[in-house]
């Protein structure tokens, strides 16, 4: 953490005798922060990795989730209502369909699990991962990331909207047979109902 400046106010590491990445964290209304990433250390094999400190970087507490293959924690917010829900993805045979599918977990402030799910085509050999999220009205939530159908497309940009409980109400894939390997990697919203996102495009009539 540092200071308006830049200046160091202190430093902290996490995690076991394995490795362990870290993707995002937010700062939380009770004045900690919330650290969301994967280990290796916990669980079985490399599982998504929660830590919540207070606001001196002091752990309060921390989670992993998953299953029995590969879970990781792409993104966190704090959910209006209390709480947090983390998106990333799963390779877990309870979770996903045997593919890597888009993995939502919704935990209370001590990191309960609420509810937990899985989105991704069911049809091999389809993989969805999810990078980005954000709160919208109706304590309804969009979550953005891609999906690679390989030979059918390649990689794309899928946008989701779920409600509250991780129903989903739309799903947009960005479709486009003159470009390949899109992905959406943040998404943004503005005080008028608009959303930026930001994604990346290999595109196949250009080198750059």
């Amino acid at each position: 953490k540092t200071d308006n400046r830049g200046n160091s106010v202190w430093e902290k590491s996490f995690g076991g005798s394995e490795n362990e990445v870290g993707y995002d964290v937010v700062s939380s209304s009770d004045g900690g922060f919330i650290f969301v990433g994967y280990s290796w250390s916990y669980g079985n094999e490399q599982q998504v990795y929660v830590i919540k400190t207070d606001f001196y970087g002091n752990i309060e507490w921390e989670k992993n989730y998953g299953g029995t293959m590969w879970d990781v924690g792409n993104a966190v917010i704090e959910v209006s209502t209390g709480g947090y829900l983390i998106a990333g993805y799963s390779n877990s045979p309870r979770i996903s369909s045997g593919n890597s599918d888009i993995y939502l977990i919704r935990i209370d402030s001590f990191g309960n699990i609420i509810w937990e799910k899985g989105y991704g085509n069911q049809t091999f050999p389809n993989h969805e991962w999810a990078y980005d999220l954000i709160e919208i009205e109706d304590e309804n939530f969009i979550v953005v990331g891609s999906r690679d159908r390989y030979d059918k497309g390649s990689k794309n940009a899928i946008i989701i909207r779920i409600d509250s409980i991780g129903n989903i109400i739309w799903e947009k894939e960005i479709l486009d047979d003159t470009q390949i390997h899109e992905s959406a990697y943040s998404i943004s919203s503005l005080q008028n109902g608009s959303y930026y996102i930001c994604t990346t495009i290999n595109s196949e009539t250009s080198s750059n």
